[in-house]
């Protein structure tokens, strides 16, 4: 491969057998139907497409597509015309390690990365996310995640994280909404735990006043915790452990714990 300058004109491809073409999830991820003279010449336009993760090309028709799509989000299949052939960009973690992160000047003209005006270092480019070592595509609906960005933010999919504070599946609205939902029902299961073991050590008349106490505050927490946002859930991929914080203000007769508590769950 040429120097990372010119790595937009330079990337590793690799073909399948003829008689095959690529199928997309979503018709959008199409991003060029046209004709081209030759394979090389198609696979080239592919190369200089910096979104372009796969292309097929029938020599017959000179059909040159291109797809921001790949095997998590696409497939290849096999069709009756034998001059049709499948190409897909190789992505290694050697492509990304000398720039990401690093100022601009080290990802001019690169397919692989972009500069972000936000931060002016080089950042993977839209509908991909960085996962340690390179910057897959994005996943669709109902797809399988490990991280928070994982998913394609701009169609409202984010990763869910559930009761255990692990994280599952792509989903929108109502899926996130349920998830959050998982996540405070099992937060006040804990805390409620928590305190009743606690409990056991007063005397009846010290346990009956704190759990009058206790479950007017129960009430005011389910409150508090109503103003928690998904981006309150990006930034503590673990609602569980957050638990330890919330104990210290079980108390809510002192306004400076209340406002402490509503804050630590501000949107």
């Amino acid at each position: 491969m040429s120097s990372p300058a010119h790595a937009i004109y330079s990337s590793t491809l690799s073909l399948s057998l003829q008689g095959h073409e690529f199928q997309p999830q979503y018709g959008f991820q199409l991003i060029f139907n046209n004709t081209a003279q030759s394979l090389l010449l198609c696979a080239a336009a592919c190369t200089q497409n910096p979104p372009c993760r796969t292309f097929d090309y029938d020599s017959s028709s000179h059909r040159c597509r291109l797809f921001e799509a790949d095997l998590t989000n696409g497939a290849i299949i096999a069709v009756a015309s034998q001059t049709s052939i499948v190409g897909s960009v190789i992505l290694s973690a050697s492509l990304y390690a000398s720039m990401y992160n690093q100022s601009c000047s080290a990802c001019q003209e690169n397919r692989y990365q972009t500069c972000s005006s936000t931060t002016s270092t080089c950042q993977c480019p839209g509908n991909s996310y960085w996962n340690g070592s390179m910057c897959p595509l994005q996943l669709f609906a109902n797809a399988t995640c490990s991280q928070i960005d994982a998913c394609r933010s701009d169609l409202n999919l984010s990763c869910i994280i559930n009761s255990y504070g692990e994280f599952t599946q792509c989903l929108t609205g109502q899926g996130r909404d349920q998830g959050l939902l998982s996540l405070t029902e099992r937060l006040l299961f804990i805390m409620s735990q928590l305190f009743h073991r606690s409990s056991k050590t007063l005397s009846q008349d010290k346990h009956n006043e704190i759990s009058v106490s206790y479950e007017s505050d129960i009430e005011q927490l389910y409150l508090s915790l109503n103003c928690t946002k998904l981006p309150f859930v990006k930034s503590y991929p673990s609602l569980i452990s957050i638990s330890v914080h919330l104990l210290s203000y079980l108390s809510f007769d002192n306004k400076e714990n209340n406002t402490d508590i509503i804050e630590l769950f501000q949107i």
